[in-house]
């Protein structure tokens, strides 16, 4: 004689079992979600600070390569050459300030670039470098 089957009613997942791995799931990705559109406005900060470092850069060099007698004093002026590269900068403004060195002894300018414009959410962002030229011609 046969022995009847016994069948197992504890096969797979039950519905609590399969709504609650959902729930993990979704929490798991709205989070990586989240993360990714967090990343996304550093990188884009990070970016528009790269391109005004380029043409801060750019407006010292530019400056750098002018004979000192050109060089005149100037507050809040905008920059001397075009800034390449900026057209991704919302609300872009530059001013640049040349003065002489404090220290009347010494034959110098003190050079300040600034780059202001609109990032993300409406921030007002700027960024600055200050230098110092010296008077090449008068050393010679």
């Amino acid at each position: 004689m046969t022995s009847p089957r016994k069948t197992n009613h504890n096969a797979g997942f039950t519905l609590l079992e399969l709504v609650a791995a959902l729930f993990v799931f979704a929490v798991g990705l709205l989070g990586t979600v989240q993360m990714y559109n967090v990343l996304a406005g550093k990188l884009l900060h990070v970016q528009e600070s790269e391109i005004a470092a380029r043409a801060l850069n750019a407006e010292i060099e530019t400056l750098r390569s002018l004979p000192f007698s050109q060089l005149t004093n100037r507050e809040d002026a905008s920059f001397v050459s075009q800034p390449y590269g900026t057209e991704n900068l919302v609300n872009l403004t530059t001013r640049l300030t040349i003065r002489p060195y404090p220290d009347s002894g010494l034959n110098l300018k003190q050079i300040t670039a600034t780059v202001l414009w609109t990032g993300e959410h409406g921030r007002k962002i700027e960024k600055s470098a200050t230098t110092l030229i010296t008077n090449k011609e008068a050393r010679t």
